[in-house]
């Protein structure tokens, strides 16, 4: 028969022991990366350390029995004692481990869904790569084209820039060449000119001679007209001077 102090202890031992492993049980079914799993699983390490603390005052209490009956019996249930709390230390350890395996898990799990995920954007990076140098390609090819097409119309513009300035050299040479005869035609011109001058006053003069003629033929030949002849005139003033003078 136990003690009355080895009773209270083993009481108090056995609640610990029940509901540790209650929350050992709780535990187990948390998932990986529950915030809860750290206060439970302190709260379990208290109550052990209270398990082992009633522990110790049982291992006390034998030395303390008079009788040997009740020392067996204080022993028997501290090894009573000492294999439940093996086994709560135990299920304490499987329920952590377990979590930490669902972590792992879920870790793992992470990683290749992030690997397939990176994959896959792996995969459309290449695929847009692909359609970018495509794309380039194009582009390189539609601007080699229109290079080819810039270089052939530059060569027909030089083509014809080496046309225009053999044009322009020929033009030049035939200046050059018609320099001389231009010289020549605005001497001739100069001439003519001063011709066309001398041509003109001889025609005068001889308009006025003609005309000096032919009033003198009208004066001779028509009595009414002789009278007012120069030459009368003339004659006049002669004989009236010649009389003039003989006074």
């Amino acid at each position: 028969m136990l003690p009355e102090a080895a009773l209270t202890l083993a009481s108090s031992f056995d609640s610990k022991a029940e509901s540790v492993r209650a929350d050992v049980a709780t535990l187990g079914t948390y998932g990986a990366g529950d915030p809860r799993i750290t206060g439970v699983t302190a709260s379990i390490r208290d109550r052990m350390a209270v398990m082992r603390k009633c522990m110790e005052e049982l291992e006390v209490l034998v030395d303390e029995q008079d009788r040997k009956a009740e020392a067996g019996a204080v022993l028997a249930e501290h090894a009573r004692c000492a294999k439940e709390y093996v086994r709560c230390k135990r299920s304490l350890k499987t329920a952590l481990v377990s979590n930490t395996v669902k972590a792992a898990e879920g870790e793992r799990a992470v990683l290749l869904e992030g690997a397939d995920v990176t994959k896959q954007k792996q995969k459309e990076t290449e695929a847009e790569m692909d359609a970018a140098a495509e794309e380039i390609t194009t582009s390189l090819r539609r601007t080699r084209q229109m290079m080819m097409q810039e270089v052939e119309h530059s060569g027909r513009t030089a083509a014809v820039m080496r046309e225009s300035y053999a044009t322009l050299q020929k033009a030049d040479t035939e200046f050059y060449s018609q320099n001389p005869l231009l010289k020549s035609s605005k001497r001739l011109l100069t001439y003519l000119k001063q011709q066309e001058v001398m041509d003109r006053f001889i025609m005068f003069g001889c308009f006025w001679l003609f005309m000096m003629v032919v009033l003198h033929v009208l004066f001779k030949r028509v009595p009414v007209l002789n009278a007012f002849h120069p030459y009368n005139w003339w004659g006049s003033i002669s004989a009236t001077v010649a009389d003039n003078a003989e006074l």
